[in-house]
């Protein structure tokens, strides 16, 4: 997806795949495969509730996003008057335990991320369209040393008359993705409301059928 589009999308307040609760799945696994205490990076954070409930749960989280327009509501909404450095190629607004690059995820560097040895994908690569995702496979494996470990939720759906963003992602499809990790392990397929007015979020007119939604630990 060129970076206009999503641009856009902020500017025009189309941000159906945003969701106004914590997804439920990170709940249910965030502790059991994070380890305690850690920084976990975020890739196309968006302004996500997840977040939040993260560094509730006594995490902090490095984020990556494209959209500034994003971030300023996320630190708003939270009431928090964030630092802002220009690195790189990146603006970085950072407060208590977040910190989000606002720019290209695939400008990112590996000491950005020092801090970092694990990741959660809730909404990264069912973002993106089938050419872009081994580059982010790709762009992953340089960010983390082998053996990090991520959560990852992707969700799928019968897509014949319908393409995303967000884009259907099967387990099978996952797990060929990530086939040079160490470990891709389902936790669980779930049945989704997404196209419903809830779920993992929909842009205007996504109205896909029989959706799943899937929790992977994968350990590069």
């Amino acid at each position: 997806m060129e970076a206009d589009f999503w641009h856009q999308r902020w500017h025009k307040k189309e941000t159906g795949w945003h969701r106004e609760d914590v997804h439920p799945l990170l709940i249910d696994f965030a502790k059991k495969y994070f380890p305690v205490n850690s920084t976990i990076f975020i890739p196309l954070c968006g302004k996500s509730l997840d977040m939040q409930w993260l560094v509730k749960a006594g995490y902090k989280i490095i984020g990556s996003e494209l959209s500034e327009i994003a971030v300023k509501e996320f630190f708003d909404e939270l009431k928090l008057s964030p630092k802002i450095v220009s690195i790189d190629n990146f603006k970085i607004y950072e407060a208590e335990s977040y910190k989000i690059f606002v720019g290209d995820f695939f400008d990112l560097h590996a000491e950005h991320l020092s801090a970092c040895n694990c990741w959660y994908d809730r909404a990264a690569v069912i973002a993106l369209p089938e050419a872009m995702r081994i580059e982010y496979v790709t762009k992953i494996n340089q960010l983390f040393k082998k053996g990090s470990k991520s959560l990852l939720i992707s969700l799928s759906y019968l897509s014949e008359n319908r393409q995303g963003p967000p884009f259907s992602l099967t387990p099978a499809e996952v797990e060929d993705l990530w086939k040079n990790s160490q470990s891709v392990k389902l936790l669980i397929s779930a049945g989704s409301d997404l196209g419903r007015g809830k779920g993992s979020g929909q842009l205007p007119q996504f109205k896909p059928t029989d959706v799943e939604e899937h929790a992977f630990e994968i350990i590069l």
